[in-house]
């Protein structure tokens, strides 16, 4: 009843696109970079919202987080940017697992409310994961194409989500499949039996 009639008015940058990173206490933008998970999850919860049946202008809203998104926010390999500068210029180009992994969410349930691209952009978003940030092993993600670090299991718990709704969304199993990967890699890695600890 606060949140929603809030972030779909002085949220929306109606200058640049998309929405605004942050607001101040007087309700007016801080001007700082976009981050694609946050863009992500506003998508998200408008989705939801319109799901749950709020009235307000939800699908102008879903339509106007993907639109730029989409212009903005993609790289040439079909992967998402991890950060915009608030006119829409990149800021940072790393395609970061974590921020896929929302944008799936996302765009999972933009689909289930008939959102006409998300589906597409879905499709493009899980080539990309599949040709450069699955591990060769097939163990799990890369925080980034080339990632040689430790990998973490916050991308993973978000990756499990996002295949999770992807499945609610299509009932494709082939999302089921690609979930029962990483609760693999959760008992066999992330998970000390010992501990009790991830």
């Amino acid at each position: 009843e606060e949140t929603l009639p809030l972030w779909s008015t002085a949220g929306v940058d109606d200058v640049y696109g998309g929405f605004h990173e942050a607001l101040g206490l007087d309700a007016r933008p801080l001007g700082k970079p976009k981050r694609m998970r946050t863009a992500a999850r506003q998508i998200y919860a408008f989705a939801v919202a319109k799901e749950r049946g709020w009235t307000g202008p939800a699908d102008k809203l879903i339509d106007h987080g993907i639109d730029f998104i989409a212009r903005f926010g993609r790289t040439n390999r079909g992967g998402w940017v991890r950060t915009l500068n608030a006119n829409g210029s990149v800021a940072d180009p790393t395609e970061d697992a974590y921020d896929h992994a929302c944008v799936l969410l996302a765009l999972a349930q933009a689909h289930r409310c008939g959102h006409h691209d998300a589906l597409e952009l879905a499709q493009q978003t899980f080539h990309f994961i599949d040709a450069h940030l699955e591990h060769d092993s097939l163990t799990g993600f890369l925080e980034s194409p080339g990632w040689n670090g430790t990998r973490s299991s916050n991308p993973h718990m978000h990756m499990l989500e996002s295949f999770l709704a992807w499945y609610g969304a299509t009932g494709d199993r082939e999302y089921l499949r690609r979930a029962a990967r990483i609760i693999d890699l959760f008992r066999s890695h992330f998970f000390d039996q010992e501990s009790w600890t991830v």
